[in-house]
């Protein structure tokens, strides 16, 4: 009988910590950059910065410092002036100078977005996870973008505890491959355009958060971005009339 491939770690273990540390700040920053409800308020200060908070602990000082500024404005966020502040910095609708959407960045036809979309949407699937029809938004936002990466991180923490060194390989290959082909070669573009339009405040905050997130994300990958454009194509097509995330809930739902 062959000797076994896999090894699987206690959930102590330092590989098993950064993996759900990783995870808990995909998730924090997903929540931060949806439509804010009182609801998403409340789950970002009581559920999801203190993981988050920890996780950073393990990913570098820089982020670390990041979000303790960011977690120093949460007890005193107000729903209205928030949300005030989302209007300004992204509009209704997505705007052309702080758009967050991938095919904004990564596409210069209405093919090249078609095409964009299409992919992102198949490595959810190829995952088992479709967006959920609550929430009526593009595949490409950054707030499921950042959420795939949640889920991602998560199962390779579940693998490294339940089925050892394949599946762990599987997770990191696909975090990777999505990193350097999307999420990380227009979140960089995105983090300067969030930091001048946001000029201050939560989502000026923020924007520090998503760039130490960057240079965190870059090591842990060991595999920096190939960056797309430094601005978004000013031939990107319109998004809805509907604000995004004015439910509540995970965007993310089993196919």
């Amino acid at each position: 009988m062959m000797a076994p491939t896999a090894t699987t770690l206690d959930v102590q273990a330092r590989p098993v910590q950064r993996a759900l540390g990783r995870s808990a700040i995909y998730r924090l920053l997903s929540l931060a950059c949806a439509y804010p409800t009182d609801d998403r308020i409340r789950v970002l200060r009581e559920e999801a910065l203190p993981p988050a908070l920890i996780g950073a602990e393990a990913l570098g000082r820089g982020l670390k410092a990041r979000l303790d500024a960011l977690a120093s404005l949460l007890p005193s966020l107000e729903l209205e002036k928030v949300r005030d502040h989302y209007h300004r910095t992204f509009g209704h609708v997505s705007v052309p100078d702080c758009p967050a959407y991938e095919s904004a960045y990564m596409g210069t036809n209405l093919f090249q977005h078609v095409h964009r979309m299409a992919d992102v949407a198949g490595f959810y699937r190829a995952f088992g996870f479709t967006v959920s029809d609550a929430h009526r938004e593009r595949v490409d936002h950054l707030t499921m973008e950042l959420e795939f990466m949640h889920v991602l991180t998560f199962k390779e923490a579940y693998a490294l505890v339940h089925h050892g060194r394949d599946k762990v390989s599987v997770c990191r290959r696909a975090q990777r491959k999505f990193w350097r082909e999307h999420l990380g070669r227009w979140l960089p573009a995105f983090v300067q355009l969030l930091a001048a339009k946001a000029a201050g405040g939560f989502y000026g905050e923020l924007a520090q958060v998503l760039s130490a997130c960057v240079q965190a994300e870059a090591k842990v990958l060991g595999d920096a971005p190939q960056l797309g454009p430094s601005k978004p194509d000013a031939q990107a097509p319109a998004d809805s009339l509907e604000c995004p995330w004015t439910d509540e809930g995970c965007p993310m739902v089993p196919s």
